[in-house]
């Protein structure tokens, strides 16, 4: 998709959140209900990307919690730990709780000060894992607390609870409950409650192997910034995540800000790129992926 270069850079301006020139400036073709849409998509694009990040540990630390029990983690040849998904090999320390035989079970991932994923995301602070049964049972579910979790720049509190669904040989899902606040390093605060179903529809025969991953997900958010603007998000075309692929590869979101603002954003055909198109009373931009509404002064309160 081609990309429209400067529209964020356009945004900033609208928004008045700090002065900047750039040659490539579209001030003519977007109108300020348009960036506001654009604005909250790149937000929840950013906040979504983080998650599924820590989600993804989640899900390959309880999928391997008998092999933790025996001491594996650190002398196991599977693809995590020697195919580089921490950079120099250091994952997070691992501290088990419960016994070897019974449920439930706990485990703690303690990321300290600094672990480097392979390509380039760096986490900080702890996730507790819950396990009422063993992984992947129908009908086991998960308790997922974030403490104090920093992705990048971005901390990460509170909870999910993850029930799963299916016989992880045909059919595999994740029924997920999330209450979570986000907090950026400016100090900006999105609360976030949400509500979906992760299915696998590849990947399952490989429960050590993240790249060949394919998950369908479905459902919906709300969510609202401390001080200023609520926001709904419905998928209305399952997205679709790949393993090998760092960004959602297709799909559709629905975005309702403030109760009357309404756009849709595209996610594309399947293809691994950064660009998503959105599409506001009739008006198309692509967005570029690897930016984010920026951390200053943003998002505006309601109204602004």
């Amino acid at each position: 998709m081609k990309r429209i270069f400067g529209f964020l850079l356009t945004a900033l301006l609208v928004w008045a959140v700090w002065s900047c020139q750039n040659d490539n400036l579209q001030t003519d073709t977007l109108d300020e209900a348009t960036l506001k849409s654009a604005m909250f998509a790149l937000t929840d694009n950013r906040l979504e990307l983080v998650l599924s990040e820590v989600e993804y540990e989640s899900d390959f630390f309880s999928g391997i919690e008998k092999l933790l029990w025996k001491g594996h983690f650190g002398g196991m040849k599977w693809g995590w730990k020697d195919f580089g998904h921490y950079r120099k090999g250091k994952g997070p320390d691992i501290t088990l709780g419960g016994n070897t035989t019974t449920y439930p079970k706990t485990i703690t991932l303690d990321y300290g000060d600094s672990t480097v994923i392979h390509h380039g995301r760096v986490l900080k602070g702890k996730v507790i894992i819950e396990m009422s049964a063993a992984p992947r049972t129908d009908g086991a579910t998960r308790k997922i607390t974030y403490q104090n979790l920093v992705v990048d720049s971005v901390t990460i509190n509170g909870t999910a609870v993850s029930v799963f669904k299916g016989d992880n040989k045909t059919t595999a899902a994740d029924n997920y409950s999330e209450e979570i606040t986000f907090v950026y390093d400016n100090g900006k605060e999105i609360s976030w409650k949400g509500e979906k179903i992760r299915k696998w529809t590849g990947g399952l025969a490989t429960d050590t192997v993240r790249s060949d991953d394919v998950i369908e997900i479905t459902g919906k958010v709300n969510a609202a910034v401390k001080g200023g603007s609520a926001y709904l998000k419905e998928i209305t075309v399952p997205l679709l995540r790949k393993g090998s692929c760092r960004y959602i590869v297709s799909g559709v979101v629905q975005l309702t800000i403030d109760k009357t603002l309404v756009s849709s954003l595209d996610y594309g055909t399947g293809e691994c790129d950064a660009s998503a198109t959105l599409t506001k009373d009739g008006t198309t931009v692509t967005l570029d992926l690897t930016k984010k509404a920026p951390d200053k002064n943003w998002p505006h309160h309601k109204g602004k």
